[in-house]
């Protein structure tokens, strides 16, 4: 067992790149040179110096290139910490308030599975330090090499901790640049269990910036393009041309550190650090199955991969949350709590009944995308919604998620809506075009959609123009979100949402382009920039969409009226705006809708109370809600309604048994709070039930093995903690 050195802490096929085979043992790779722990053949600092007057120097823990790692004992609060220094000839004012601004940005990263920075500072011989936790156990990289590779099973918890403290990071806007096994660390320090810890962000490159680089300031920015920053075997294509990063680039290197983990190697190695570079660009991704066939590796894992080392960053996934929810669903698999009945893979965008399940129980929303809104009665079909992140745009899109459930219930209609459809293809991006013009202070000259000789329809976006992004559903399944920019080709019969970027709060007018029949919902996802200009931008130029999502807290009263130009919706997102219950009342379409988030909405009641018996609702989500038991009774009386969402909200015995009476309600996401265990009984009257997501905090295994058995035979079952946001943490059938 070593001490923290996750610089040094290289995996074999690096050091092999780098031309020499270190052994990690208890020593370390230093210039070519053979160093023991402890000793330097030209280590910064030597045994019991004092850096920074506050820290006295116990021992080298490692040293590389950029600098060097130490255990020291702070002299005030005698406590072992680690200081990682860098070597530096120089460091300017402006240098060192850029180290500065970045230290106390990492300083803020405060997850389970992130090692905690201490202090930063400088010291002498002008060298930028910064002081962490000192952790006791081995690297990734020192794993791997003593047990060749990790079990799926090993390895998954381990990745699900590592997605977990990265999607902690980019939500801080912190990019970590240089995730690789070695900077991932298996502590022992808690006797009881091992906590896995990321390490190493972003300030080696931070100080590794020269005092006098001629490119100046733009050189300093927090990420530049132009400036290649990570290790070869681990570094996304965009990293290795110099491109500008962003947090895909963090899942691209993910990703190569979890294939290594699985089969004991890179996916990419070259006999050089430029070949290794290139086969990042340009060589197809190798399959798990041929670097380790012995492993026998479910195809839903292959899939996983496959997304995180895609190419283009858009094709990745868009953010770790993401990857969690597919790891989860791949442990499901491996535990048989998921049950694959033919050979076909899980997609990453899975599509099985449990899976669909799984989505409800992490999401609760279930979002109707209908083929005909204005009569849908015979003819419905379900989505459900799928978030993406890219960069500081939430993207929410209505994707193809019940279809399959519906034909396991043999719902009138569903066969039919897909053979409206036909057997469609799946949407292809072509190049740029070049002949398009840029969007200015008027409204653009042409339609974006026309149509190709195979039918298909043909979105072309003005150059420089950020519109936002397109998603669509088909009866094939959801395509997943792609910038609205270039040519983009889409079926024709495909329900386009459109998620409108924040740039056109200025330039609403380049929404003209699209004609009624274009885009069948828009998403506006405008929390920090809503722009009441933006919103009459897509009223004047989109009055005929269907789907309408708002997730912005500045959405309120003053926009109802806005909300009634809009004559086609059949369903609509409020989640978390600033409506109330009795404004709401004023939208003229409310009792038209199939699809309402109302989640978090003051007076609820209202809304719930004026659809009493209303025949259209299928879907409702009433998250976060003050609800009684008239509520419930109300909500018994639409006889459509099938899927039903009161996370959070307050719940009785007597309002579940008057919920009972729905007659169609066959998905149910509950939190019973201090209820707990006792709504089994109440449960047992959902004659219809096919899924169930519930808290179940506090609850025994007895409870649990009697709420399976109380439920109709071959219902799902979901449990999660206190939190449904957080989704689901296990599955029972």
């Amino acid at each position: 067992m070593s001490t923290y050195r996750a610089d040094l802490a290289l995996s074999q096929t690096f050091q092999r790149l780098s031309g020499d085979l270190v052994p990690l043992g208890h020593s370390v790779f230093l210039d070519q040179t053979w160093c023991a722990e402890g000793t330097s053949a030209g280590a910064l600092t030597g045994v019991n110096d004092i850096i920074d007057s506050k820290y006295r120097v116990l021992s080298l823990l490692g040293e590389g290139g950029m600098g060097s790692v130490y255990r020291v004992r702070h002299l005030l609060l005698n406590k072992e910490m680690a200081l990682k220094t860098f070597r530096r000839a120089s460091l300017s004012p402006d240098v060192w308030q850029r180290f500065q601004r970045e230290a106390q940005t990492i300083a803020r990263l405060t997850h389970l599975n992130i090692v905690q920075v201490f202090d930063f500072g400088i010291a002498e011989g002008n060298k930028p330090y910064y002081t962490m936790a000192l952790l006791e156990g081995e690297s990734l990289a020192e794993r791997i090499k003593r047990q060749k590779r990790l079990s799926l099973r090993e390895a998954l918890p381990v990745f699900d901790a590592v997605a977990g403290a990265l999607s902690h990071a980019h939500k801080l806007g912190i990019v970590h640049r240089d995730v690789k096994p070695a900077n991932i660390f298996l502590d022992h320090n808690d006797a009881k269990r091992e906590i896995v810890k990321v390490v190493d962000f972003g300030l080696a490159k931070l100080a590794t910036v020269t005092a006098d680089d001629s490119q100046g300031r733009e050189q300093q920015a927090a990420t530049d393009a132009g400036l290649v920053f990570g290790s070869p075997l681990y570094m996304s294509p965009e990293q290795a041309n110099g491109k500008a990063i962003d947090a895909r680039t963090d899942i691209y290197s993910y990703g190569c550190t979890l294939f290594e983990a699985l089969t004991g190697e890179p996916p990419f190695v070259g006999d050089n650090a430029f070949a290794t570079i290139q086969m990042h660009l340009f060589e197809e991704v190798p399959r798990l199955s041929a670097r380790c066939p012995e492993a026998a590796f479910p195809p839903a894992m292959e899939n996983v991969i496959a997304r995180l080392l895609a190419k283009e960053s858009q094709e990745r996934y868009q953010s770790f949350d993401q990857v969690q929810a597919d790891l989860s669903r791949i442990e499901l698999l491996l535990d048989g709590r998921i049950s694959r009945t033919s050979n076909k893979p899980l997609p990453v965008l899975a599509e099985s009944e449990a899976d669909l399940a799984a989505d409800f129980a992490q999401t609760g929303s279930f979002t109707a995308d209908i083929a005909d809104c204005e009569g849908h009665d015979q003819n419905r079909a379900f989505t459900r919604p799928r978030q993406l992140v890219t960069g500081p745009i939430l993207l929410s899109a209505w994707s193809c998620f019940v279809l399959l459930f519906l034909l396991l219930l043999n719902w009138p209609g569903t066969c039919k809506w897909l053979e409206s459809l036909g057997s469609l293809s799946g949407g292809e991006k072509t190049s740029p075009a070049s002949d398009a013009t840029t969007g200015g202070a008027a409204p653009v000259a042409y339609r974006y959609v026309t149509s190709d000789d195979l039918g298909r329809r043909r979105f072309t976006f003005p150059v420089n123009a950020k519109i936002g992004y397109l998603s669509w559903v088909t009866a094939s399944g959801w395509h997943k979100p792609v910038a609205a920019e270039g040519t983009i080709l889409v079926p024709a019969n495909a329900r386009v949402t459109l998620d409108v970027s924040d740039d056109l709060n200025n330039r609403p007018q380049l929404l003209a382009g699209f004609a009624a029949e274009d885009i069948f919902g828009v998403t506006l996802n405008t929390e920090t920039t809503w722009n009441p200009k933006l919103f009459d931008g897509v009223v004047t130029y989109l009055p005929t969409v269907s789907a309408l999502t708002i997730n912005s807290s500045n959405f309120d009263r003053r926009f109802i009226d806005q909300l009634n130009r809009f004559k086609n919706l059949c369903s609509l997102d409020l989640d978390d705006s600033n409506v109330n219950g009795a404004d709401l009342l004023h939208f003229a379409r409310l009792r038209k809708l199939i699809h309402l988030n109302i989640g978090g909405m003051k007076n609820a009641s209202l809304v719930i109370q004026a659809l009493k018996g209303n025949q259209e609702m299928v879907d409702i989500h009433i998250s976060d809600c003050e609800l009684d038991d008239d509520d419930m009774q109300a909500l018994s009386t639409y006889p459509n309604l099938r899927m039903l969402n009161l996370n959070r909200s307050s719940i009785t015995l007597k309002g579940l048994r008057a919920l009972s009476k729905s007659p169609q309600l066959c998905m149910l996401s509950v939190s019973p709070g201090p209820l707990r265990a006792s709504i089994i009984g109440v449960l047992a009257s959902f004659k219809k039930l096919r899924c169930l997501h519930v808290d179940t905090y506090g609850w025994s295994d007895g409870d649990k093995n009697r709420l399976k058995k109380t439920l109709p035979p071959g219902c799902l079952i979901f449990e999660s903690g206190p939190s449904f946001s957080s989704g689901y943490r296990r599955m029972f059938k």
